[in-house]
């Protein structure tokens, strides 16, 4: 019962506290961006064993001196 009282009070504010102003959230998006963009000094460990097969499969075995993996 006290639910149905409550109702109309509760939901206009959970409807304004739901379309709440998001510009801190796209700031610190901003931010994120500007930081990554930043970081393009990325060193390898190696150069890569393959370079003209572009594949998604990410597990490319090497054994004994031969790659095994799934390339078309």
């Amino acid at each position: 019962m006290k639910l149905k009282q409550s109702l109309p009070i509760l939901l206009p504010a959970l409807i304004a506290f739901g379309c709440k102003d998001n510009n801190k959230q796209e700031e610190k998006d901003e931010v994120a961006e500007d930081s990554i963009a930043q970081q393009d000094t990325i060193r390898y460990h190696s150069e890569p064993l393959i370079t003209d097969h572009y594949t998604a499969d990410p597990s490319a075995h090497v054994f004994e001196d031969k790659i095994y993996g799934s390339f078309e």
